[in-house]
């Protein structure tokens, strides 16, 4: 079997034409063209590659393009590690630094809090103090105020009933003496016969206002003290005058008088108010006296 190619690239030269010179000419230039771009294609893609490695691979990929060797290039890389960490440490101090300033601020701040807290439970403190020293103060002064309103209606009870008592007085007819006030029931209301001692009808009238006067007033104490006229002697007037006052205090009691407030005595006829040389005078000498003590005493 033949080949037709062989034998066109036999009779080639022999029957190449200026024509085919020039075609051959042409092509090899292309293809020069085509490997000159296909080469700077290949060294860009080699060098984009180079950037978009880590660090640990550039080395390597450095490696496989063929450079001259530079001192200050090489060393570089080992320089770049060291600034890197100084400026990491740097930038650590500084945010360090900004939290402990922060932290101091806050801390500041809380002392500051604290302070104002403290003055305010202070203050408070004082207040509180104040106040109960105060409320001693009102509780002292409200006990005072009360005292005094007690003794001022004290008084002025005092007051009335003195009035009171000494209307009572009048009405009876009482005087003041030096043994007390003394309530006489003479002869008009106490008319002892000669030598007795029975209470006449016209006396329990005058016994019943005096019985009624001590039931106002209750605080009084009474002495009734019992007297005769000059007829008979000194022992049996004694006896007779005191018998007299027991009369006047028996009376009383049935009137509703405690008898304990009813003491009784006699004064026989030493004590006249009137001449026993008469008729008369004898029979105002026969009487019962009715002492009491002083309103400065009684009054309360």
């Amino acid at each position: 079997m033949s080949h037709p190619q062989s034998t066109a690239a036999a009779t080639t030269p022999a029957n190449a034409a200026p024509g085919n010179m020039t075609l051959r000419s042409t092509l090899v230039l292309g293809l020069l063209a085509a490997l000159f771009a296909f080469g700077v294609a290949l060294l860009y893609t080699l060098t984009r590659d180079e950037s978009g490695l880590s660090p640990a691979q550039q080395p390597t990929a450095k490696s496989a393009i063929p450079t001259a060797p530079n001192t200050q290039t090489d060393a570089a890389p080992q320089a770049m590690p060291a600034a890197g960490n100084h400026a990491a440490d740097a930038a650590r101090l500084d945010a360090l630094q900004m939290e402990v300033a922060a932290l101091e601020a806050e801390l500041a701040g809380t002392r500051r809090r604290i302070d104002s807290l403290s003055a305010s439970a202070a203050g408070f403190a004082d207040a509180s103090a104040r106040i109960e020293a105060l409320e001693a103060q009102v509780a002292a002064a409200r006990r005072a105020a009360d005292a005094a309103a007690a003794q001022a209606a004290q008084a002025a009870d005092v007051a009335r009933r003195f009035g009171r008592l000494t209307a009572d007085y009048a009405e009876l007819g009482a005087r003041f003496t030096a043994d007390g006030v003394l309530i006489r029931l003479d002869e008009t209301a106490l008319a002892f016969a000669p030598g007795t001692t029975e209470l006449p009808a016209a006396a329990r009238e005058a016994l019943t206002d005096i019985a009624a006067f001590l039931q106002r007033h209750r605080s009084q104490q009474v002495r009734l003290r019992g007297h005769t006229d000059a007829t008979g002697s000194d022992a049996s007037n004694i006896a007779l005058s005191e018998a007299r006052a027991a009369a006047v205090r028996d009376a009383l009691i049935t009137l509703g008088v405690a008898a304990d407030r009813l003491k009784i005595e006699g004064a026989g006829a030493a004590e006249p108010i009137a001449d026993n040389a008469s008729a008369e005078g004898r029979r105002r000498n026969r009487r019962v006296d009715i002492l009491l003590a002083s309103p400065a005493q009684t009054a309360g």
